[in-house]
């Protein structure tokens, strides 16, 4: 009985002493401008403009209103961007984002550095040659799982440093059964949209972001060729067939992004 009290008591010291309580003096820096904006081939042009916080601080982001935005096309002033409500700023209607174009973007506010953004609008979009999808059982620690496959083949332009954003929309019913009769009837339904949250093994993509809902990655290993892309999704099965069966179709959305997006 005492070795194991003695044992105990020297266990409590052991673990006790492998605490230790860093102090960091992180500075209190000004707050600096925020720009966040994403040009679409053919769409108006829209920013949102906000300011830095500290490291520490977990209050909201403050929106900044009251700026003042130019917009310049290819090196030649276009237009002012004007203040909406909650730091938004947009251009004309008329004005809209066109593919090939370098824009930039300079905005100053009092009290503030001012600050600059450049980007160029890709110039030929994002092309799928074929898609397919499948299911598979998958195990993972001792889990069984079915999941989505999907196989998209890339027509990837030769010689261009290009770098794409993938998504997948599920579009289907939501519906509400009647249980008190077998089998299960239908008698009210909603449409509904939303993205798979997307995962990717492919050896292709040893550089790749993934934010869930999209992947960004880059042609480094496939630049001018036909390249199967394959990712995988969830499967939700909710266990109809037949007439009760819940159809989906699934639209692949693949983008050609700028580097500075990705």
């Amino acid at each position: 009985m005492k070795k194991i009290t003695l044992f105990y008591l020297l266990s409590t010291f052991i673990f006790a002493s492998c605490q230790t309580v860093i102090d960091i003096d992180i500075p209190s820096e000004n707050p600096q401008l925020v720009l966040n904006s994403i040009l679409v081939n053919g769409n108006r042009i829209s920013a949102h403009l906000s300011k830095s916080r500290h490291i520490l601080d977990e209050s909201e982001f403050q929106d900044v209103a009251g700026a003042e935005i130019k917009l310049f096309e290819n090196g030649t002033f276009l237009t002012n961007l004007h203040s909406s409500e909650s730091g938004f700023y947009h251009a004309d209607t008329t004005i809209k984002v066109k593919e090939g174009n370098f824009y930039r973007i300079e905005v100053s506010k009092e009290g503030f550095p001012s600050i600059d953004a450049t980007c160029r609008v890709p110039q030929k979009p994002a092309k799928i040659f074929s898609a397919s999808l499948d299911t598979v059982e998958t195990n993972s620690d001792g889990y069984a799982e079915k999941r989505f496959t999907f196989d998209i083949e890339i027509d990837d332009e030769a010689g261009v440093e290009n770098f794409y954003e993938v998504l997948i929309e599920e579009e289907g019913y939501n519906y509400v059964y009647d249980y008190n009769v077998d089998p299960p009837v239908v008698t009210d339904s909603s449409k509904f949209f939303r993205l798979l949250y997307l995962d990717s093994q492919d050896p292709s993509l040893e550089e790749y972001q993934n934010y869930g809902e999209s992947i960004t990655f880059n042609d480094g290993f496939f630049d001018g060729k036909k390249y199967h892309l394959k990712l995988t999704s969830s499967y939700y099965d909710d266990g109809f067939t037949g007439a009760n069966q819940t159809p989906k179709t699934y639209t692949i959305i693949l983008r050609n992004t700028s580097k500075s997006y990705y």
